[in-house]
């Protein structure tokens, strides 16, 4: 949660609150995510939401989500 206050939420389009981020990855009642951060200066400034696809005996982390600016 405090990754996602730090991020400035309203200069990225489309514009996601860390509502939208709690009711569809964090309390989503059948996946796990893992959420990477990329930083700058100490400060996070863009979020990759994932989770780990398992289809036989082989896995791939599956990129759900990105928010954060597009130009970096």
């Amino acid at each position: 949660e405090s990754y996602l206050n730090s991020i400035n939420l309203k200069s990225c389009i489309p514009y996601k609150d860390f509502n939208y981020f709690q009711k569809r990855f964090l309390q989503h009642p059948i996946f796990i995510y893992q959420y990477y951060g990329i930083f700058s200066n100490k400060c996070i400034s863009a979020l990759i939401v994932c989770r780990v696809v398992t289809y036989c005996d082989s896995k791939c982390i599956r990129i759900v989500d990105y928010y954060g600016k597009h130009d970096m």
